[in-house]
């Protein structure tokens, strides 16, 4: 999952061109009723599109070859900011199933939730 610390979240929307993906979000925000909850769609339409508010980590897989997938952010990517977060950290609790998902380098090094809890 990817986000960006605390001082330069984004707020994005998210939708695809072509194919089909799953989107999944997890709420990062301390104080938010839903802290640490997930919530996944299917981004499977033109109708169809995912608005991602500051403060949460995201990611997504692509379920069709040849799929094409964009999103617009409030603010310009900031590398240094960005981190990423391991889908299959238990504090997470994320009950999805990714058998022979390819996951990129950048994914596979990701941190556990202890890890970055303190840039929350």
């Amino acid at each position: 999952l990817h986000r960006v610390d605390r001082r330069q979240r984004q707020m994005c929307i998210r939708d695809r061109l072509s194919g089909a993906v799953i989107d999944l979000v997890v709420d990062l925000r301390k104080t938010s009723e839903t802290y640490l909850k997930y919530y996944k769609i299917k981004l499977d339409s033109p109708d169809k599109a995912l608005w991602v508010p500051k403060g949460f980590a995201h990611g997504y897989f692509t379920l069709e070859d040849h799929t094409c997938f964009q999103y617009a952010v409030d603010r310009p990517y900031h590398a240094a900011s960005e981190r990423s977060l391991s889908i299959y950290d238990p504090k997470l609790n994320i009950k999805e199933d990714f058998t022979g998902a390819l996951f990129s380098p950048k994914d596979l090094a990701s941190q556990s939730f202890n890890e970055i809890e303190h840039e929350l």
